[in-house]
């Protein structure tokens, strides 16, 4: 029989309510505490419909809480970093949020304790385990549109609706996207899949990434978060980088890596959907493979490769699954998409 991972929740947000359904019913994880400063407990228990485990307005409870060996931080993006390192201490494996932190440094820093405790560490980007990633692969690797010239990915949502510079629907400013304090913006919610996935296709492409030509553009919006931004960029002397991200307008939601003979295009990059869809484009013929995840979920089968890994005694995931090294170079380019 499995042994299970006793896991805890710090936050109590639209994310952890999904992962919390999830996992109850897991044959890999025990739930044993939850612990949020912005939900009473009378409610929590009403959202759970009285799941048994404690919970906790106070995360140094949690923290402290001996049985608990995991632990998935999600919260708002400025606490990222202070609990990472405090669960490190406490020598917690930890599952965090995206982005891990919000600069550079500040995850520079986790790493250092991370690596000093011998703990487990990932970054939740869920759609680097979605099957559609391999595949993705499978077919670069079959070189069938040449040499790769250019990676286009654009993520974006509307919020709000504007006629002119007139707010029709009212935005809570106050909001963790909205908020510059709690790391709120386009590039911190949506721009961390963009850069990471074109960083783990590039790692994939070549064995050593150099950036140059660098141009990086935000629209602020009324409470100075950036509401929409593009960042292009050139890798290598050779491979054009093109992003565009929103919380203010609804792009195409795609990636599209174009080469010398054709392109292949990822029409749902984060697997969000049941079935994906890949378009390959080449001089002979145009053909669609669909990926399907059938029974799991993309957080499932997220959850198992992290079980997978804690249960192997492993302190990270391997390619193309977001190591430490991977989310530290894509917040190297996110920083500077910030400044």
């Amino acid at each position: 029989m499995k042994k299970k991972i006793n896991i805890g929740f710090i936050g109590w947000g639209n994310i952890s309510r999904k992962i919390f359904d999830i996992l109850k019913n897991s044959e890999n994880f025990n739930i044993v505490s939850v612990a949020s400063n912005f939900r009473k407990k009378e409610t929590f228990f009403n959202e759970t419909r009285n799941y048994p485990t404690s919970f906790y307005n106070d995360y140094n409870k949690l923290l402290n809480n001996k049985e608990v060996k995991l632990l998935y931080i999600a919260n708002t993006n400025n606490l990222h970093k202070e609990l990472i390192i405090q669960s490190a201490l406490k020598k917690k494996n930890v599952i965090c949020e995206k982005p891990a932190c919000l600069t550079r440094n500040d995850f520079e820093e986790c790493i250092s304790i991370i690596k000093k405790q011998n703990v487990f560490f990932c970054e939740a980007l869920m759609y680097l385990h979605h099957p559609q990633i391999k595949k993705l692969f499978e077919l670069l690797d079959k070189k069938l549109i040449g040499k790769i010239e250019k990676i286009e990915c654009n993520l974006g949502f509307k919020v709000g609706k504007k006629f002119f510079f007139f707010e029709l629907k009212k935005i809570d400013y106050n909001s963790r996207l909205f908020n510059k304090s709690l790391g709120g913006g386009a590039i911190n919610d949506i721009g961390c899949y963009t850069v990471s996935l074109v960083v783990t296709i590039l790692n994939y492409l070549f064995p050593n990434i150099n950036l140059s030509n660098s141009i990086y553009k935000k629209i602020i919006g009324k409470s100075g978060v950036d509401e929409s931004a593009s960042a292009q960029f050139i890798i290598n002397n050779q491979t054009k980088v093109l992003l565009n991200v929103s919380i203010r307008k609804k792009l195409r939601n795609n990636l599209k890596i174009i080469g010398q003979f054709g392109y292949i295009e990822l029409s749902d990059p984060l697997g969000i959907k049941n079935e994906c869809k890949i378009t390959i484009n080449t001089p002979h013929k145009t053909f669609i493979e669909i990926i399907n995840l059938n029974k799991k979920s993309i957080y499932e089968i997220q959850f198992d490769n992290i079980y997978d890994s804690i249960s192997n005694n492993l302190k990270e995931l391997s390619f193309p699954l977001p190591s430490k090294n991977h989310t530290l170079e894509y917040l190297k380019i996110l920083t500077d998409w910030k400044r």
